[in-house]
């Protein structure tokens, strides 16, 4: 639900309005601000999930202390794990005026538990809520008590928002994704449309705030774009793909390794080798950054790469940059599923992006689902042989759709098709890093995928059988 303003002294008098009235200019200073991430449901696993909310945290903060010289408090309930008593108790001891909630990817229960606890235990503190994921089939109403709910680019609407509460400024009613109170009390929203296909430029992420234990594992974020097959944001970023500047994301990435110390860095887009010409351009800028600087950082890529406009040079700019391991979400090697999916990827196209990635000594894990709507059993031994005929050194395949669909059939077939990862690939590649010296991490290769491949090979082994 939404909130009538808080009613505060320096309000009261003239400026003083109906408790049903629109929130409108505060007209006092903001000097102190707090931005809370709160805890995430158990949805949101992986080191690279978590990396990218604490990102996405990070960034709205930096928004909030752009070009404002109030005091910014960062609270993350989740990495602390902080219960809703302990977040209220440090807003109160930080006298907040506006609270900024990160809200991406947390449980809708936990995120309401939280604006009631916020609401009970600091009543004069304006509560806006940013979810940059979208409301993913939440109404407006269901998500807790709030003044000012964004969705979209939350920064900039947030850096608005802060203008309008402390001089008035502008017409918070025209923010794209904004959902707040009208003159009758009733919640009204704005869609999150964008006119352009570029990313709003703003500050870097506050990495000088953060909480983690390990300050070496940073994450960089060049592009941004809503997946068709996605069905959590309903397209809150729009459905095309909305670039950074190059040269906003080259001095980034140099920030990142200069003054972070950074050693892992994790990109976040989604498609980052979409557009290989413009991925070219930011590896050549990276590669030379860290020979200038004299760094090496292992690089990262939080959704995996495509593979299917993979060339040579590309293969070999992201070896330099420093990519030693990347997962390919292929998904099927049917066709009809491919275009179900919404991905479209050319096979064959996949099949040679593999090799060349293969040649570089890059670690690969192929990704594929088998349980699909209306998915035959040819459809999923065609996605079987491909995973065996390419040069994937991993391939993990994972139960999707309903039981309906075959998600209790792939549960069962889970164990025997893993192994098609065979050791034989493993060795090969860690063969390969050891005769090269540019570098001494050393994979370890699962154990329990070489027991099973000698346990199927004794089965099968006339000699290991006994004498009747």
């Amino acid at each position: 639900m939404t909130l009538a303003p808080p009613d505060r002294p320096e309000r009261r008098g003239a400026q003083a309005q109906a408790p049903d009235a629109a929130p409108s200019a505060w007209a006092v200073p903001l000097q102190r601000i707090a931005v809370v991430r709160p805890r995430a449901g158990k949805a949101g696993s992986g080191a690279a999930f978590e990396l990218e909310r604490e990102c996405d945290g990070l960034q709205l903060l930096a928004w909030a202390r752009h070009q404002r010289s109030a005091k910014v408090t960062w609270i993350d309930a989740h990495t602390e794990l902080l219960p809703d008593s302990a977040v209220v108790e440090r807003l109160a001891m930080a006298r907040a005026q506006v609270v900024l909630v990160s809200d991406n990817g947390s449980a809708p229960p936990k995120l309401a538990h939280l604006l009631e606890a916020i609401h009970r235990g600091c009543p004069r503190l304006w509560i806006v809520v940013a979810r940059e994921g979208g409301l993913q089939g939440q109404r407006p109403t269901d998500i807790g008590p709030y003044h000012f709910l964004l969705t979209g680019d939350t920064g900039p609407a947030a850096q608005r928002i802060l203008d309008h509460l402390e001089t008035g400024a502008g017409d918070p009613t025209q923010i794209s994704g904004l959902t707040w109170r009208d003159e009758r009390g009733n919640p009204r929203s704005n869609p999150a449309w964008h006119v352009d296909a570029t990313l709003p430029a703003g500050p870097q992420p506050a990495w000088d705030l953060r909480t983690t234990q390990d300050p070496t594992r940073l994450a960089l974020r060049t592009s941004l774009v809503c997946l068709p097959d996605c069905p959590t944001c309903h397209g809150a970023f729009g459905r095309t793909l909305r670039r950074r500047d190059e040269a906003a994301v080259q001095r980034e990435f140099e920030s990142l390794v200069r003054d972070q110390h950074a050693e892992h860095i994790t990109v976040l887009d989604e498609v980052f080798d979409f557009e290989p010409m413009r991925a070219k351009r930011l590896l050549r800028a990276w590669v030379q950054t860290l020979r200038s600087l004299d760094r090496e950082v292992q690089l990262h890529f939080a959704h995996g790469l495509r593979a299917d406009r993979m060339d040579l040079e590309l293969a070999a700019l992201l070896r330099q940059a420093g990519l030693r391991a990347v997962d390919l979400p292929i998904g099927s090697a049917s066709p009809r599923i491919q275009q179900e999916l919404g991905r479209n990827l050319n096979l064959n196209d996949v099949e040679a992006g593999i090799r060349l990635l293969a040649q570089q000594g890059i670690r690969l894990r192929g990704v594929f689902g088998l349980g699909y709507e209306r998915e035959d059993p040819r459809e999923r031994e065609r996605s079987i042989h491909f995973a065996q005929r390419s040069a994937l050194h991993q391939v993990r395949f994972e139960p999707v759709g309903g039981k309906r669909h075959g998600n209790r059939w792939s549960e069962r077939l889970w164990a025997q098709v893993r192994f098609y990862a065979t050791p034989a690939r493993q060795r090969a590649w860690r063969d390969w890093v050891t005769d090269r010296t540019e570098t001494t991490w050393q994979p370890g290769i699962e154990t329990w995928l070489g027991k099973l491949g000698r346990r199927l090979e004794r089965r099968a082994s006339p000699a290991d059988t006994k004498p009747s």
